[in-house]
């Protein structure tokens, strides 16, 4: 419970910094054409290595994350999950998607919930953590680069074990973060990636960070931030629920 109420608090001041104006000009931020000219890691650029399975079950989408999966401070219809949903219906891809996201989760946190998310036998598992780790790493608390992918990879093996697609979506620090946490990371979604052959977004924030009018007072993406989120997730995510289907008329 501690663990949780610091990644909390954590989280909204480290996020406010992230966002505000002030801290832009203080160099705080980085600078999105920057970020995206040089990224921390080489994206997951497409599926041809990776073993999507064929066939959906016709279960739902589930996303598990944090906060920024579960949108404090806006509608659920404005979520990405909830974008995601209306992106799907205009596929003409007949998929659910669940919000599983939980504020203050650690990818620890996310590992325990797992199982009440495989009981909604969804066809797809989308994941993301690793801000609240690294916060609490930023500030002195165990989490580490190395127990972040061993807690995400236990994730995918046993939603893997279980027949579901799973698709990562990474989280791409800013620099001032440093450079160990910010590599570490990236590192760590890339060794899941590619060693069990699943999809992946290199960031879910591209295009978020250090645009103060995307984020709310709290620290999280407001409305117009999920919109860019659910295109960031859904660059990915289509194809791989255009080949799962079932597709309607």
């Amino acid at each position: 419970m501690r663990a949780m109420a610091v990644a909390t608090s954590l989280g909204m001041a480290l996020l406010a910094g992230w966002a505000c104006p002030a801290a832009m000009a203080a160099g705080c931020c980085d600078d999105p054409a920057k970020a995206s000219a040089k990224p921390a890691f080489d994206p997951v650029g497409g599926l041809e290595f990776v073993d999507v399975q064929a066939g959906g079950s016709g279960g739902p989408i589930v996303f598990l994350g944090d906060s920024l999966t579960q949108g404090p401070g806006i509608q659920p219809a404005q979520a990405y999950p909830a974008l995601i949903q209306q992106k799907l219906r205009t596929a003409r891809l007949q998929f659910k998607t669940v919000n599983a996201g939980v504020g203050g989760n650690t990818s620890a946190q996310g590992l325990a919930r797992l199982d009440s998310a495989l009981k909604l036998k969804p066809s797809i598992l989308v994941v993301n953590f690793g801000t609240n780790d690294a916060n609490l790493r930023r500030a002195g608390a165990s989490p580490t680069s190395e127990q972040l992918r061993l807690n995400i990879d236990r994730i995918v093996t046993r939603a893997q074990a279980r027949k579901v697609q799973v698709v990562l979506i990474a989280t791409r620090l800013p620099s001032w973060y440093g450079s160990e946490l910010v590599n570490g990371f990236a590192r760590a979604f890339q060794s899941v990636a590619i060693s069990r052959h699943v999809p992946m977004a290199p960031g879910l924030l591209d295009g978020v960070w250090g645009h103060p009018e995307l984020w709310l007072p709290n620290g999280h993406p407001n409305a117009a931030g999920h919109r860019v989120i659910a295109e960031n997730v859904w660059r990915v995510l289509q194809p791989v629920a255009r080949k799962l289907g079932p597709k309607g008329r």
